[in-house]
């Protein structure tokens, strides 16, 4: 085991309700980083409504509003953070048959028999996860199963999710659909059966057979997108997964378990970039996941290439341990940061020794905290939060330290708790203009994008993930290595950028100014504010940018 005198523990600003502005604080996105969270928790506590109100952006189960103490939660949360869009998360292809109570849908598939069925009759489940039932949400006739009038459930979906969720409630902006696709060539290739005749409608890709399941599906999944928007106009919809017939009459996607990789790299923002470009439903509303691989919030490197790289688009930036559970509320250096680059946050050094036999330490109400506030200890993980209540536990669910605090070692320095605040979210506000190589700013990101279209090819992610991008903001800039190697940026001025001056990972964020040039690793980015030193300017943009108006 490993010993160490001093741990970085992070919590949040608002973990503590005893702590929580009131509700008549909101807080309001100034720019960018713009934050999601597909926050896919199948519980809503107490504690949650300070904590979720620091997003832009929320992704929740539909089934949170099913009670009305969670409903109240709710309500608390959008009148924190009156700006923030909330989604209601629902799958488009099947649902979950082990629901207890039993939702709608699935009560409504078992009476109507709305199953997806293979050529044999046998029901068809998720393969990633059994307990969840596929639907037939195609609009061939046998869709309607026994229905006694012959609705479908590409209907009765929209019906329910705008009619019991979106309309019922005044705190749903919207609609987040999963698995949002134009095909399902990927289950069960060669046994769906849609027409219930016996005969499979194959993939188009195996067999070109007629009738063609994918475009049975893809039309069915349209009717679920268009009788959405008929039951609400205003409505925000959007999917996860590529759906190419739908960008016209969807708001975005979201681009799930983004990492520098060999094939989770920078081409793929291009599909999210046609939603953005071609989208004709305003607000354009597209997520970009960053992906944090064994659940291990220490990856910063990670976080920072995925939130780089989504800096270079007008995408919202979420991160998180990947689409196994999709619960976390990660705050990151990078989330919150003032003008002078130093991090929103407050710490506390709690100077006295940690034994094995104690449960909590006082922390001194000096150091920011309330005087009632605790480190709770439970094992040899260390929470911020109240004995009764492990509010710090929920709010980092699973956060695993990857260096132990050895609870049997002498640690007379103690430890050091980070309490990171949100008055500085969008910090550095609107960009001036598209991300550009470093080397060439004629080349631009946007256009490289726009020609690898939908799913860019081999060529286009070379041209793409083989050189450095800068995307220039009113208050700093952001710099992202997609390549092999380390490179040297130069060309950022004379003590005109500063690096942020981080607590989480002060090697990389340790706040000094940069003359002209800056070395960035390979599948790691920079956010560089503007130098308060004396005698500085802000830099011109490149011929050509300008600022929005």
């Amino acid at each position: 085991m490993t010993l160490q005198k001093t741990v970085l523990v992070t919590v949040c600003s608002c973990i503590f309700l005893v702590f929580l502005p009131s509700h008549s604080q909101c807080w309001e996105t100034a720019g960018y980083p713009r934050l999601a969270n597909y926050y896919l928790a199948s519980e809503l506590a107490d504690r949650h409504t300070g904590i979720l109100a620091r997003w832009d952006l929320l992704v929740l189960y539909y089934w949170l509003d099913r009670t009305p103490n969670t409903r109240e939660r709710l309500r608390s949360i959008k009148e924190l953070n009156p700006n923030s869009i909330f989604l209601i998360y629902s799958s488009s292809i099947e649902t979950n048959v082990t629901e207890n109570p039993p939702n709608k849908m699935a009560e409504a598939c078992d009476q109507y028999d709305w199953w997806l069925r293979d050529a044999d009759g046998n029901t068809l489940t998720n393969p990633d996860f059994t307990w969840s039932m596929l639907i037939n949400m195609t609009n061939t006739a046998q869709a309607s199963g026994n229905h006694p009038t012959g609705k479908k459930p590409n209907e009765f979906l929209a019906e329910m999710m705008i009619g019991d969720h979106v309309l019922q409630y005044n705190y749903w902006d919207g609609i987040f659909y999963d698995t949002f696709v134009d095909n399902l060539g990927w289950m069960y290739r060669d046994l769906k059966d849609a027409n219930r005749n016996g005969i499979p409608e194959y993939d188009e890709e195996i067999n070109g057979n007629e009738p063609k399941f994918s475009a049975l599906w893809r039309e069915g999944s349209m009717t679920v997108l268009n009788n959405t928007i008929t039951l609400k106009p205003d409505v925000i919809v959007i999917g996860n997964g590529l759906h190419k017939a739908a960008v016209e009459n969807i708001n975005g996607r979201l681009l799930e378990n983004f990492l520098k990789s060999s094939n989770k790299n920078m081409h793929l923002l291009s599909s999210n970039h046609k939603y953005l470009k071609d989208g004709v439903r305003p607000p354009r509303v597209s997520i970009v996941n960053g992906w944090l691989k064994d659940e291990d919030p220490t990856r910063y490197k990670d976080m920072r290439f995925s939130l780089c790289a989504t800096l270079m688009t007008d995408n919202y930036y979420s991160c998180d341990f990947g689409s196994r559970y999709h619960g976390e509320t990660l705050w990151f250096d990078e989330f919150s940061v003032q003008q002078d680059g130093n991090v929103d946050a407050r710490t506390t050094n709690l100077a006295q020794d940690i034994t094995p036999e104690q449960s909590e330490i006082t922390v001194e109400s000096a150091s920011g905290f309330s005087a009632s506030g605790i480190i709770e200890i439970s094992g040899e993980q260390i929470h911020y939060g109240s004995r009764t209540e492990n509010m710090f536990l929920e709010c980092f669910r699973g956060f695993p330290f990857r260096i132990k605090y050895d609870m049997s070692a002498s640690h007379p320095e103690g430890s050091t708790v980070i309490q990171h605040l949100t008055t500085h979210k969008g910090y550095l506000g609107d960009p001036l203009g598209p991300a550009y190589d470093t080397n060439n700013v004629a080349v631009k990101l946007d256009d490289l994008l726009e020609k690898a279209g939908w799913v860019a090819g081999e060529d286009d992610a070379e041209d793409i993930n083989t050189r450095v991008w800068r995307r220039d903001y009113r208050n700093g800039t952001a710099l992202v290595n997609p390549t092999e190697s380390s490179k040297l940026v130069s060309g950022l001025g004379d003590q005109t950028y500063r690096k942020i001056i981080g607590l989480q990972d002060p090697v990389h964020n340790n706040g000094i100014v940069i003359t002209d040039t800056l070395t960035v690793a390979s599948g790691d980015g920079y956010i560089l504010m503007w130098s308060l030193e004396p005698d500085s300017i802000p830099p011109s943009p490149p011929e050509g940018f300008r600022f929005k108006q």
